[in-house]
């Protein structure tokens, strides 16, 4: 209806949505094509639209193997940021970046953010990228007992907020979080009654990025599940996307067999691992 009428900052918060929605289901050809719309349309767009679209569009090209070119997303929409003077956009971007350098893996990069950023910068919670959890994915990366901890409390601070109560997206992503802490710490049983509610919450609009993000040691906590668990099904289509094809649900057990691709504890795989998990599709 908006490009019938050429509402063009309607088009742009709708090709944003389209393209949240394609990201989150693994579509990532669909999501680059809506979200490389809002970046055209930036003189319409939100500023946190056209910000959010830009991490989205850097996560999409990463996930197609595609890392110098998502690169160059990040760096334009740092240099937006920057040009704009918004100290707030400031701050996201800055938070994207550690993310964005620990999806491939460079932990140095990350932990320099994390030194620096204060816990609780961030008021509002984002579509898909949500900033408030890249600390704790840091943490959870560095592997440490005390940092461990830290990554449970932060994650379960958040959990507890009033605005993150009904926030599937956010709940999904924090209990998934969680449950790698849990699992790195030994507790299997927390870690897989964790992964459990957020597969529930996941299932019924086909979460599929929130856990094919996570890399390796998720891939392999996926692999521990009791074959009867309630969202067997989406377990399925999670690990079809990481590259783990299994006609039979008990053979999901196979994904433990792939977990040292070489991704960092608590960290995405590198893209090339997942360049070629979506060349085997």
């Amino acid at each position: 209806l908006a490009e019938e009428q050429g509402l063009r900052t309607s088009i742009a918060y709708a090709r944003f949505l389209l393209g949240i929605y394609h990201y989150s289901r693994d579509e990532l050809t669909e999501a680059e094509q809506n979200l490389q719309a809002v970046i055209d349309l930036r003189f319409f767009a939100a500023q946190d639209e056209y910000c959010a679209a830009a991490f989205v569009l850097a996560l999409a090209r990463l996930g197609q193997g595609r890392s110098e070119e998502a690169r160059k997303v990040v760096e334009s929409i740092s240099e937006h940021a920057l040009e704009i003077g918004n100290p707030r956009l400031v701050e996201l971007v800055r938070a994207f970046e550690a993310e964005f350098e620990l999806r491939l893996g460079r932990m140095a990069q990350a932990s320099r953010w994390a030194q620096t950023h204060s816990p609780a910068p961030f008021r509002e919670f984002h579509l898909l990228y949500i900033p408030q959890l890249t600390l704790p994915k840091v943490q959870l990366a560095e592997a440490s007992r005390e940092s461990l901890r830290a990554a449970v409390a932060s994650v379960d601070g958040l959990l507890a907020t009033p605005n993150a109560v009904h926030n599937v997206p956010v709940r999904i992503q924090g209990l998934s979080l969680l449950a790698l802490a849990h699992a790195a710490e030994g507790e299997r049983g927390a870690a897989l009654e964790k992964l459990t509610a957020a597969l529930e919450l996941a299932a019924p609009g086909g979460f599929v990025r929130p856990f094919v993000d996570l890399g390796a040691p998720m891939l392999s906590l996926l692999g521990r599940l009791p074959e009867e668990v309630a969202a067997a099904e989406h377990v399925e289509r999670i690990l079809a996307a990481c590259g783990v094809m299994s006609p039979d649900p008990s053979s999901r057990r196979t994904a433990d067999r792939i977990r040292s691709n070489g991704a960092p504890t608590g960290a995405v795989a590198p893209e090339s691992s997942r360049t070629s998990s979506r060349a085997s599709r």
